[in-house]
């Protein structure tokens, strides 16, 4: 008897569909969705020797890049955006279909309150112009750190 855990199990299944037949899966219900995706450990971390590729198989990893095809707008946070080093989102031009009516490229969108974000970073400097990196903050965040991201 062979067992496989969870992950393994999903590794398996998702490995058998092509990226378009897995997309069907994750398809929106309807034209006003919000999904949130993470990986975490069995004990609730979401992260492992502070980061999170850690815990990401090649199906996850697989998975995450499907769904920011599929989104509108990839939402993250600064303090990962920093510790992760994101950059833009890759533009996937063998599933560009998938993005019919909207950008070829999904755009990155980091939400801080203090702005203490490196603006030379790839992030914001190496993001095509369809997709720029969007900055969320509030009137709270230092008025020069608002003019930098402005």
């Amino acid at each position: 008897m062979r067992i496989l855990l969870p992950t393994q199990a999903a590794d398996q299944s998702a490995a058998a569909l092509d990226d378009h037949a897995l997309a069907g899966l994750y398809a929106y219900p309807g034209p006003r969705w919000l999904r949130a995706n993470m990986v975490a450990s069995a004990d609730g971390a979401g992260f492992l020797d502070g980061r999170t590729a850690a815990l990401s198989t090649p199906a996850d990893m697989r998975l995450f890049g499907l769904l920011r095809v599929l989104a509108d707008v990839v939402l993250v946070g600064a303090g990962t955006a920093r510790l992760e080093e994101y950059k833009p989102a890759r533009r996937r031009p063998a599933l560009e279909d998938l993005r019919a009516g909207r950008p070829p490229t999904v755009p990155v969108a980091v939400v801080s309150r203090k702005l203490d974000l490196d603006f030379a970073a790839p992030l914001f400097t190496a993001a095509p112009p369809d997709a720029r990196t969007i900055v969320l903050t509030c009137t709270g965040a230092p008025d020069d750190q608002r003019a930098a991201a402005a």
